[in-house]
């Protein structure tokens, strides 16, 4: 890289950074990561989706008291989040991510960091994560596995700490989100959550529509798609349309994807 060049880029990174702290809690990440980049470039990571949640739970003056975050890697939404729900319960089972996360949690006082993940069992599953990419772990039980995940079911883990309703579930845990659900069946029942799922539709369509199928199971029948947005990631919103229709779909990669009941 020239000298020009670094001088460019160094500039812009320190203008970017800059209007970021200025939206953004501070946040502990790892250097040259994906994630890492976004935060810089736009206050947070997956920022349209974030301003979407905040505006879908306002606009239709939905309960804000417990919010659970599976998947939440180094805490980007849990810090968000925090902004928007009384209380806000981070689950991440992979040890080294979770070191920042609890770095990342401290720095306010209604997030609690687990090291745990949701799964529909309470018990230690094997676990691939790529050394080069430390937010990319899931839980298989492929010979490749290289770590052990602690797991929980939601329903257990609300009874034996005697929470109050939960508002809202965000599930992003690479492929295991229909095992989570099956360990939230009574929650899901009960308290009606709005729930937000990742919908890896083309590469994962079985898993998709199995974790689909719990959600009609237990009364939910609407689904809301984030739409397009070409005047920034915090014009975006969800439109609303039926969980029947959305199956129809021609199957596509939905990063967040939220189900709620009638």
């Amino acid at each position: 890289m020239n000298l020009l060049t670094r001088f460019i880029l160094s500039r812009a990174i320190k203008r970017a950074a800059k209007k970021s702290s200025l939206i953004n809690l501070p946040i502990a990440t790892y250097a040259n990561d994906y994630i890492t980049q976004k935060i810089i470039l736009d206050g947070w990571f997956e920022k349209r989706e974030l301003y979407a949640v905040e505006k879908f739970f306002s606009s239709m003056q939905l309960d804000k008291k417990i919010c659970i975050d599976a998947g939440a890697n180094i805490g980007n939404h849990s810090l968000f989040f925090s902004r928007i729900f009384e209380r806000v319960f981070s689950f991440e089972p992979n040890k080294e991510v979770f070191k920042l996360l609890e770095i990342n949690a401290s720095s306010v006082e209604n997030v609690k960091p687990l090291n745990l993940g949701l799964s529909d069992t309470n018990e230690a599953l094997k676990a691939f994560v790529d050394k080069g990419n430390l937010s990319s772990g899931r839980i298989t039980d492929d010979l490749d596995s290289n770590e052990i995940f602690e797991v929980e079911k939601l329903d257990n883990f609300k009874f034996e700490n005697n929470l109050g309703k939960i508002s809202y579930l965000k599930i992003d845990i690479e492929g295991h989100e229909e095992a989570a659900l099956r360990g939230a069946k009574e929650i899901l029942i009960s308290d009606s959550p709005v729930v937000s799922l990742e919908m890896e539709m083309t590469r994962n369509l079985t898993n998709c529509l199995a974790s689909i199928k719990i959600l009609q199971d237990c009364g939910y029948s609407k689904a809301y798609i984030l739409g397009k947005s070409f005047s920034g990631g915090s014009n975006s919103n969800f439109k609303e349309t039926s969980i029947a229709e959305f199956k129809n779909r021609r199957p596509k990669r939905h990063k967040m994807v939220m189900f709620l009941k009638d």
